[in-house]
């Protein structure tokens, strides 16, 4: 969908860009370095125990989980997860996101926290299988759904 301009239209520049900016958007989440230690999972439950080893620290010098790495750390669990519910012994291809819908209920300040995942209305596709996956950060500190293309051994995406 394209807009056009009003008359009113401003040009920014990089000096005000650089002041307004997020500073961990602009490059403090490259500093974060969060680690998967352990999972657990059955067929219908996944529990997945992450360490931050380093991270960005924002003005008030309290670490709190950005949404950034906690959604990186959810599709890493998802992805672990399809791959053992799938019988695999390495991941076979690109996974992709189709929906993503997280909630933030309270902050996260442990630097140990897990992340729980049920998977639910998997489909089978020529293209591999489409997982519906829901669960909880930190005990209910966060919700989140999320819908994911995964890929089996031989698929084209």
């Amino acid at each position: 969908m394209e807009c056009a301009m009003s008359a009113n239209t401003v040009t920014v520049g990089p000096e005000l860009i650089d002041a307004l900016s997020s500073a961990y958007l602009a490059s403090g989440y490259k500093k974060d370095d969060v680690v998967l230690s352990r999972l657990r999972y059955d067929p219908a439950f996944c529990e997945s125990t992450f360490n931050v080893r380093e991270a960005y620290l924002p003005g008030d010098g309290h670490f709190h989980l950005s949404m950034t790495t906690a959604t990186n750390c959810i599709s890493q669990t998802g992805i672990i997860f399809a791959g053992l519910l799938n019988g695999l012994s390495r991941k076979c291809g690109e996974v992709y996101v189709l929906e993503f819908n997280i909630r933030f209920l309270r902050a996260v300040c442990e630097e140990e926290f897990l992340i729980s995942a049920s998977m639910d209305g998997a489909r089978r596709t020529a293209k591999g299988t489409i997982y519906r996956m829901q669960g909880e950060v930190q005990k209910g500190a966060f919700n989140y759904e999320v819908k994911f293309l995964f890929p089996l051994e031989g698929s084209v995406l």
